[in-house]
Order: C-alpha cells, then sequence, then structure tokens
C-alpha cells in the first residue's frame, strides 16, 4: 500500500519541474487556477485523468506516477539494461550498488527487530524494500547474461 496519495504525487511532480505548478499547468495548456482546481477538485473541476497524470510525469522527467503504481500494488520495477552500454566496470558497479542495497535491507531488518516484536508496518517496509532488492538483483543477473553469455563468446571465437 502507497503511502503517498496521488495529489502528493502530482505536487512532487511540480516541484521537479523548474517553475513549479505554473510552468506545470502552462505546458498542459491550462490556467493555474484550472490546474489547481482540478488538483483540489473544487468549482465542479473533476481530478487529473490518466492521460495528463501521465503527461506531468513525462514533463517533469520523472518515474514518480510509476512509483507510486508500483508502491500501491507491492511490486518493484526491473532495471533497464541497455547491452551495449555494459561493460566489466558497468557490472562492477552494480554489483557494488546491489551491495549496498542488501546492506541497507539488513540494517533495516536489525532496526525492525531490535525491541523483539516486528510491527505490520516494519514487515511491510522490509518487503517494499526486499522487493528492490530483488529486483535489482535480477537486473545484474540479466547484465551477467549481456556480457558473459554464449552470444557474447559466440562473438569472441568468431
Amino acid at each position: 500500500m502507497s503511502k503517498h496519495s496521488i495529489k502528493e504525487v502530482i505536487k512532487e511532480m511540480c516541484k521537479a519541474l523548474p517553475g513549479g505548478r505554473s510552468a506545470m499547468a502552462g505546458a498542459l495548456g491550462m490556467s493555474l487556477d484550472t490546474f489547481n482546481n482540478k488538483l483540489y477538485e473544487k468549482n465542479g473541476c473533476r481530478f487529473f485523468d490518466i492521460d495528463e497524470q501521465e503527461a506531468m510525469e513525462d514533463i517533469s522527467g520523472t518515474k514518480l506516477l510509476v512509483e507510486y503504481h508500483l508502491d500501491r500494488h507491492g511490486m518493484s520495477a526491473l532495471p533497464k539494461i541497455e547491452a551495449e552500454k555494459i561493460d566489466q566496470v558497468e557490472l562492477f558497479d552494480m554489483r557494488m550498488t546491489l551491495a549496498a542495497m542488501q546492506g541497507s535491507l539488513a540494517v533495516l531488518i536489525q532496526e525492525s527487530i531490535v525491541d523483539g516484536v516486528l510491527t505490520d508496518e516494519e514487515i511491510g517496509r522490509i518487503y517494499r524494500k526486499a522487493g528492490k532488492v530483488f529486483a535489482y538483483a535480477i537486473g545484474f543477473l540479466d547484465s551477467l547474461k549481456v556480457l558473459y553469455g554464449e552470444k557474447q563468446e559466440a562473438t569472441k571465437k568468431g
């Protein structure tokens, strides 16, 4: 379950854009008053439709909307692998990031059990963080396949 509301996500996307809410309204082709009326569902205005929400995410250059929906459904995204960029240095960097994420998960678990009781909220945080760690680990394994898979070996031999 997401800890943020969709309205908070919209506000964060506006903060990420230089010029804030006013710039976002202009980019969407509406006045600031109309934007605010939609955001707060005032004066008979309905909340932003999904196309407007997606446009705001694109305009802001963030991934906040997709992160909101993934979090809302207890899911984690797999990192996108750009095969042409994978080399041993990149792979090492990914491995270090994965190790740091695993360490952060271990710290969260340790801090959560220090009082001898795991609350539902603590368990939820652990599962969410573990999901992100596992998703990144799968991305790392896919990168290993890109760099060292049989297809690469055939290319090196040929």
